[in-house]
């Protein structure tokens, strides 16, 4: 019983670690920099993806209620369910290594697309998604 919690630990701390700090391209070409990416993303998903599915879930379902609420106006129900279905579901080793921005709440097509080309459109000047 007392080994299964000291590896249940070590496994939480590895988790941590590799999660919290990003890890240089250099260490991730590694033999042993691909394992504690690949561990990452096996424990780091076990708890992302079920939160971002719970996430999408009420989402959908805060948007049909607004979408009832506001007697079927589907612009405010939109505004609800984009950003909960929108985004990524998984970690992958480039969100582990900074390569690429995990985007837990989801943004819309035109916002993403001016982020990219550096300059901004006006959806995200407002409190616009």
């Amino acid at each position: 019983m007392r080994t299964s919690k000291r590896s249940a630990g070590l496994a939480l701390v590895l988790l941590a670690t590799v999660v919290a700090a990003p890890i240089s391209a250099r260490a991730a070409r590694s033999a042993a920099g691909e394992a504690g990416l690949g561990l990452g993303c096996v424990f780091g998903n076990m708890l992302y993806g079920p939160t971002k599915m719970m996430y999408a879930f009420f989402g959908g379902f805060i948007g049909l209620v607004a979408y009832g609420l506001s007697a079927g106006d589907e612009e405010v129900a939109m505004k609800v369910i984009e950003p909960a279905w929108r985004g990524d579901y998984a970690l992958t080793a480039e969100h582990l290594t900074g390569e690429e921005e995990l985007e837990f709440i989801g943004r819309r097509a035109a916002h993403r697309a001016a982020r990219e080309s550096g300059g901004e459109d006006e959806g995200s000047k407002g409190g616009d998604w």
